[in-house]
C-alpha cells in the first residue's frame, strides 16, 4: 500500500486534535455559575485533597463568589477526633501567607469523628495569589487548643490550582 502525504496529514491531524482533547480541563466538574438578582454567583466545588498525617485527618474547602465583590467565601470542613472549633485559618508558601478569622457554621459527631463547618472571607486578589502559586500551601487552623497542619499532594494541586487559576480568570474578565 502506497502511503501518500495527505493520508500522513490526516493521521497526524487527528492525533493531535486527539491529545489536545486528552489535554483539556473540564471546568464544569471544578464550578458552577448561576445568574441571580444581585450578579452572578460563582460556586467553586470542594477540594478534598488535604490531609493531617499526624492525627489521620481531612480538610475540605470550597469557595462562593458573587460577582462585583471584592471577596470570597471560602467554606471549609475538617474532622478530627476531638471537638476543635477552629479560630484562625491561614494558607502558606514559602513566601506568602494567607489568614482570616473564622465563623462557624456548625459542628457535628460522625462515625467516631468530629466535623467542624467554618467559614473565612479573603479578598478575591488574595485567592488569586494562592492559586497562582506553584507551591501547594499548607492549610493551618488555629484553635484554642492546638494548630493543626494540613497538606496536599503537589501534582494534585498543580491540577486544581490550574483548573481554579482558569476559573477565576473568567470571574475577574467577566466582572470588568
Amino acid at each position: 500500500m502506497k502511503t501518500t502525504f495527505p493520508n500522513i496529514a490526516l493521521i497526524l491531524i487527528l492525533l493531535g486534535t486527539w491529545s489536545m482533547q486528552l489535554n483539556a480541563q473540564k471546568l464544569d466538574k471544578y464550578y458552577m455559575q448561576h445568574v441571580q438578582e444581585g450578579g452572578d454567583l460563582f460556586f467553586i466545588h470542594p477540594f478534598n485533597a488535604y490531609s493531617n498525617t499526624n492525627d489521620k485527618s481531612s480538610l475540605e474547602f470550597d469557595i462562593t463568589y458573587l460577582s462585583g465583590k471584592d471577596s470570597a467565601t471560602l467554606n471549609f470542613t475538617y474532622f478530627a477526633k476531638d471537638p476543635k472549633p477552629a479560630s484562625i485559618i491561614s494558607f502558606h508558601t514559602d513566601d506568602y501567607m494567607l489568614t482570616d478569622s473564622t465563623t462557624k457554621i456548625y459542628i457535628d459527631f460522625n462515625k467516631k469523628k468530629w466535623g467542624h463547618r467554618f467559614s473565612a472571607t479573603f479578598g478575591f486578589n488574595e485567592l488569586k495569589i494562592i492559586f497562582n502559586h506553584n507551591q501547594a500551601p499548607t492549610i493551618s487552623i488555629e484553635t484554642d487548643i492546638d494548630i493543626m497542619s494540613y497538606s496536599v499532594n503537589s501534582k494534585k494541586w498543580l491540577k486544581y490550582s490550574d483548573a481554579i487559576q482558569k476559573i477565576l480568570y473568567i470571574i475577574e474578565t467577566n466582572n470588568k
